[in-house]
């Protein structure tokens, strides 16, 4: 338990901790519009017209699989315990922050995640 605790509060060289990146993502109550790509009219027809930026979509991606990741692992070790917190249940909200239709849907999924 104690190595898992290191690794999550620990600073890496290139980016920053687990902690210190879900925290900032958490604390981030709503998107800018410029968190926001809109692809508008330039984009095929029946595709989705809004999606984060890719630096902000990577570094949730990257900050939830390793979340997931830490709660796989400290489940393991406790025998009582059989099952753990699903972060983004089969990729929803990560699937519309990655293509939303319509940008209250985008909205909804940011609050559903940093939730």
């Amino acid at each position: 338990m104690a190595r898992l605790k290191v690794e999550y509060f620990k600073e890496q060289e290139q980016s920053n901790s687990v902690h210190t990146r879900a925290t900032m993502l958490a604390s981030k109550k709503a998107l800018l519009s410029s968190d926001i790509i809109n692809q508008g009219l330039n984009r095929p027809r029946d595709t989705p017209c809004y999606h984060l930026v890719p630096k902000l979509y990577l570094d949730l991606h990257k900050t939830l699989s390793k979340l997931q990741f830490f709660l796989q692992q400290i489940t393991g070790l406790i025998p009582e315990h059989r099952s753990y917190f699903v972060v983004d249940p089969k990729d929803t909200f990560l699937t519309i922050l990655n293509g939303a239709y319509d940008i209250a849907q985008l909205h909804a999924a940011w609050k559903g995640m940093t939730r």
